[in-house]
């Protein structure tokens, strides 16, 4: 699913894609406090970490959240009853991809080891045991979103700046 963040007037972000259902949906980010957008940092860090059903695994099956508007497509008769049960359903995720997101800005904001140390705090304050992810996976997250960043700030109002997002294969 390709996903079209655009640059808005303010230093905002929106976000648009079709979804697997033809929808075509756009997010607006509340992300004046960094210089990326943060609903970026999602995607980045769920990409990676392989995160399904957090934030963009949600949008892409249905899921509705405040900050969405559907702009084309044929919605579903029952699209807020079934994206609140996705939303309940993935909740555990969609918080787990928050705690990701926030360490993957950490480590473009300040650095690797700090980031490091804010996901090994921030896994403890929520399960047991270390974080389940090979060592690998922080440092190209980190890394993929500097470089968007720096595509993302050469950006003037109204540019884009176009990221995939892997979408699950169909059953059969």
């Amino acid at each position: 699913m390709r996903v079209t963040f655009t640059r808005q007037v303010g230093g905002g972000s929106t976000a648009e894609f079709v979804r697997p259902d033809g929808v075509t949906v756009r997010m607006r980010s509340y992300d004046r406090k960094h210089a990326i957008p943060h609903d970026l940092a999602h995607l980045v860090a769920e990409r990676a970490f392989r995160v399904q059903r957090g934030v963009w695994g949600s949008l892409a099956a249905g899921a509705l959240f405040g900050s969405v508007e559907v702009v084309a497509g044929r919605r579903r008769h029952d699209d807020r009853i079934r994206s609140a049960a996705l939303l309940k359903a993935n909740k555990a995720e969609i918080d787990i991809a928050e705690l990701l997101a926030y360490v993957v800005q950490q480590g473009v904001d300040q650095d690797r080891p700090t980031a490091a140390r804010a996901l090994a705090a921030a896994w403890g304050s929520r399960r047991t045991g270390p974080p389940p992810w090979p060592a690998d996976v922080l440092p190209r997250a980190v890394d993929e979103l500097r470089a968007l960043g720096e595509q993302w700030a050469r950006l003037p109002v109204d540019g884009t700046l176009a990221v995939d997002w892997p979408l699950p294969a169909r059953r059969r």
